[in-house]
């Protein structure tokens, strides 16, 4: 396949010279106060938010037939987001257009650029921290170890799992916290870009051994060769091999462009990496795509293995997807391993890498090949 950039004579790969404005920037942090203009999808709506207003002391404005404006001055603000989720069901939040502007400016025409839901006006209101927190880079990664299902003391690889640290330094924020807030204030392109950097570039100062497993949302990338030129470059200034390298697909239930999807794919084995489809099994949209997207690597879902060696269901489910990766040439990842029945069932069902809290827990260190933290009894024919 040739590479989605051209190489030159002496084969050096050629990146764009164009950047994804949508990555690269960050937005400023909200002002937590000024003139709010609200357009509610109703009168009743418009009524109970005036009342709602008035008793918080804030003057309001009718500036159209469905639109009104207060002041709200930044001691307030927070009430007032507070009041919004008190009084308002999420469905007349989200279809009611708000727009924050400094106090005293009348709104103009580049404003309505930036009219958007009050749902999105509150979640970028809570979202400050995330925005400082990229901001100063307080984006880092933990690194959980995959090993060989044929030799369970075998380090294969490390997935690389985003953590965000406070102001403060000390606490440790989830991924789950750090993308939900992303998704719902419209920073996911910058924090899924944010997050494959920190695990390269951490991942390269730690000297990691064996295969990096770099997480990506597809629904973050608009045009691949814009998107991910950084990504790849980032790769470049470390001592990390392409090859070494695996783009896992997450986030696959919300991804509805399967062409979309291939371009990514193509844009990665053109440039030399491996790509991984994550969470098999965790719904149908995931297993439609092993055919149209021929990943290198399946990675089976976490609930798919609990128990998988008691529950009948899910071990013909299983059996089955590990025949059909065979019969693919695909190879298979059996995460979330957490019992030895787990962990012996896979390894005896065809399993080629194992990964879960039995095999070690994420940690701020890589750990090195030929080191892992169980001794577990395999079967003889194994």
């Amino acid at each position: 396949m040739l590479p989605i950039f051209p190489t030159d004579d002496a084969g050096a790969f050629a990146r764009p010279k164009r950047l994804c404005n949508r990555c690269e920037s960050l937005p400023s942090a909200i002002e937590t106060g000024g003139d709010l203009h609200c357009w509610f999808p109703t009168a009743h709506v418009t009524h109970k938010m005036r009342a709602v207003f008035a008793g918080l002391g804030l003057v309001v404005a009718q500036t159209s037939a469905d639109g009104v404006m207060c002041t709200i001055p930044a001691p307030l603000f927070d009430r007032v987001m507070a009041a919004f989720r008190e009084h308002l069901s999420e469905i007349e939040r989200a279809d009611t257009r708000t727009l924050l502007t400094s106090a005293g400016c009348a709104p103009v025409a580049d404003d309505l650029a930036r009219v958007e839901t009050l749902s999105r006006l509150m979640a970028r209101a809570a979202s400050n921290w995330l925005i400082s927190l990229l901001q100063e880079e307080r984006l880092t990664s933990f690194f959980q170890p995959i090993v060989l299902a044929s030799s369970l003391t075998t380090i294969y690889g490390h997935e690389a799992l985003a953590r965000g640290r406070s102001s403060e330094g000390g606490e440790i924020i989830s991924p789950r916290v750090l993308f939900e807030t992303a998704r719902e204030s419209g920073l996911l392109f910058q924090l899924d870009l944010a997050a494959r950097r920190s695990a390269i570039a951490t991942a390269g100062a730690h000297g990691l051994q064996g295969k990096l497993f770099v997480n990506f949302a597809p629904t973050a990338i608009y045009d691949p060769a814009s998107c991910l030129r950084s990504t790849v470059a980032a790769v470049d200034q470390t001592s990390i091999a392409r090859s070494d390298v695996v783009f896992e697909i997450v986030e696959t239930e919300r991804a509805h462009d399967p062409k979309h999807l291939r371009n990514i794919l193509d844009f990665y084995r053109g440039a030399g990496f491996r790509v991984a489809l994550d969470d098999v099994g965790a719904g149908y949209s995931s297993l439609n795509l092993i055919h149209e997207l021929r990943p290198d690597l399946l990675k089976l879902d976490m609930e798919l293995i609990r128990n998988v060696d008691r529950d009948p269901y899910k071990a013909r489910l299983v059996a089955n997807l590990f025949d059909v990766a065979k019969a693919l040439g695909i190879e298979t990842l059996a995460e979330g391993v957490e019992s030895e029945g787990e962990l012996e069932w896979v390894v005896e069902h065809g399993a080629d890498y194992v990964q879960g809290f039995l095999i070690g827990r994420p940690a701020p260190t890589p750990r090195q090949v030929g080191s892992a933290e169980v001794q577990v009894g395999v079967p003889a024919a194994v």
